[in-house]
């Protein structure tokens, strides 16, 4: 088990070394810092907004709007993926509703909730109209795929109600709840973050890349996009560490 880590480990540093080797062969290729700028130049970027208090009370502003919507959608998936599982014709219902919200595109969705609800509030809806039927589809997908037996035992000791799918279907379909929220939250911030750029509301970090883009600061930029990707990969590396002890 401790090779199997020990290679995983250094496949995930070639594959981060080739990613370095892409970066800087464009940028050779391109040779344009408006376009690509050089490793170099984005690090010290990096290392300056991080000296920035006011870095990390963008980085809360938008992650906490994040955080609040993922949690607001939870909720709704439950209560609809229980009634999706209970009644059939209820999942019939809302297929429709979910095929939409999927096949949309977000810009239209942006342009309309705007004028509907305003530049603050316009980010929460955007982001959640596409977390919500990511999560649902993974959470009904577990509820689901629970054994026959548990479900012929449960029919047996009471009939299937919301204290039930609490209390026994979350436990049993925990790594489902698990990799459906981690997806939200790394495409809900890709999507919060792209509305915000769209809606400006401000002290954002949508907001703060716009304002790079009009300086033509493509350095911070790039040094914005690196921030993100590590805090998505950190959420995802805590929620998989309480996955395991939780599984454990």
């Amino acid at each position: 088990m401790n090779k199997k880590k020990h290679y995983g480990f250094v496949y995930v540093l070639l594959g981060v070394l080739f990613l370095i080797v892409l970066w800087t062969s464009g940028e050779q290729l391109v040779n344009n810092d408006l376009v690509i700028p050089d490793i170099s130049s984005v690090l010290w970027s990096l290392v300056a907004l991080l000296k920035k208090s006011s870095t990390y009370l963008i980085i809360l502003k938008t992650v906490g709007r994040l955080i609040l919507t993922v949690l607001v959608c939870a909720v709704l998936t439950l209560i609809l993926a229980f009634l999706s599982y209970k009644f059939s014709r209820f999942e019939s219902f809302f297929k429709p509703f979910f095929v939409i919200l999927r096949t949309v595109p977000i810009v239209s969705v942006i342009l309309i909730l705007l004028f509907v609800v305003g530049n603050d509030l316009s980010p929460y809806f955007i982001t959640g109209f596409v977390v919500l039927p990511v999560m649902y589809e993974g959470v009904l997908s577990g509820f689901l795929a629970i054994d026959d037996a548990i479900k012929d035992e449960i029919k047996q000791l009471s009939g299937i109600n919301f204290r039930i799918i609490m209390s026994i279907f979350v436990p049993v379909t925990f790594p489902y709840i698990i990799a459906s929220f981690v997806q939200s939250f790394g495409l809900g911030l890709k999507v919060m973050v792209m509305s915000e750029f769209i809606a400006q509301p401000r002290g954002t970090i949508g907001y703060t890349m716009l304002q790079e883009r009009i300086y033509l600061n493509t350095a911070n930029i790039f040094a914005w996009t690196i921030l993100m990707v590590l805090f998505v990969f950190l959420i995802e590396f805590a929620v998989r560490k309480i996955k395991r002890k939780y599984m454990d």
